[in-house]
């Protein structure tokens, strides 16, 4: 059973619109897990698109930097991490939790060099080094662990269950 795209964006929109409201300190990547499950399903043009229409999304909906700047890094970020998408995905639970997890790891050092270009210098100490690069992209990973492969695995269990109930009942009739 794999997830249909369209359900999978939405999901990730749904995140994004309410992830500020939820947890306003935590800024999570909310199209990450949607762009990494592109990676294994099309072709390179179409990702670079749809990362560039969620980076473009994102730039929409925040009002902290240029516009522009989360389209550029997401297709940055697609274009370095499409070629070892192979590696990553070897059908386990856990590889969609650390393929995020990277991609949000990229992103923090894209997203540095990317302001830097703007001028826009940020003090750059061992708390924002531990916030940006160790306890965000875990959070990213543990988001993508929880909102996509859970909520896939239980489906599929359910599925198995009822259709273990519903032979149950046709061999007692």
């Amino acid at each position: 059973m794999v997830p249909k795209l369209a359900v999978v964006f939405f999901l990730s929109l749904f995140c994004a619109l309410l992830g500020p409201v939820v947890l306003p300190s935590m800024r999570l990547l909310a199209f990450a897990p949607f762009l990494v499950i592109l990676y294994t399903r099309l072709t390179l043009i179409q990702c670079l698109y749809c990362a560039f229409g969620c980076g473009l999304l994102i730039d929409l909906l925040s009002s902290s930097m240029q516009l522009g700047t989360h389209a550029l890094n997401y297709v940055l970020i697609t274009l370095l991490l499409f070629r070892i998408r192979r590696f990553f995905f070897a059908h386990k639970p856990v590889a969609l939790a650390l393929f995020t997890a990277l991609f949000s790891l990229l992103s923090c050092c894209m997203q540095l060099i990317i302001m830097a270009f703007y001028d826009q210098h940020i003090p750059f100490g061992l708390a924002g080094f531990l916030s940006d690069f160790v306890i965000m992209p875990i959070a990213d990973g543990i988001y993508a662990f929880i909102g996509y492969t859970c909520p896939i695995y239980g489906y599929r269990w359910l599925r198995k269950f009822l259709k273990k109930i519903k032979i149950a009942s046709y061999a007692t009739k």
